[in-house]
């Protein structure tokens, strides 16, 4: 969750220059779809956020460790992952690397 308000501000910052896609792995226990929709609309991040319910997204990317961030090229493929949370120059570094 720490590295959120840099993925809002980039988000903002590049409007249609880069595609933002937030999928929340929400278990039903340690997480649910209406907490983790609260925490999103309580900081007022405008990305659109998609919920994993199943771990679907998570078992076809491999995203075993959470948070982890994908940058997906524009032809679809994945260029970079990171695992943990990310800090804003890590993040603008995936960005430059898929622009």
């Amino acid at each position: 969750q720490s590295e959120m308000p840099d993925f809002h501000e980039k988000y903002l910052e590049l409007g249609d220059d880069v595609h933002f896609l937030m999928i929340n792995m929400t278990d039903g226990a340690r997480e649910t779809v209406e907490s983790a929709s609260a925490f999103i609309a309580k900081n007022g991040y405008a990305f659109p956020v998609f919920y994993d319910t199943k771990s679907d997204a998570a078992s076809i990317y491999g995203a075993y460790s959470l948070p982890t961030t994908f940058f997906i090229d524009a032809g679809g493929y994945a260029i970079a992952q990171a695992t943990g949370a990310i800090d804003a120059e890590t993040l603008q570094r995936g960005l430059d690397m898929i622009k």
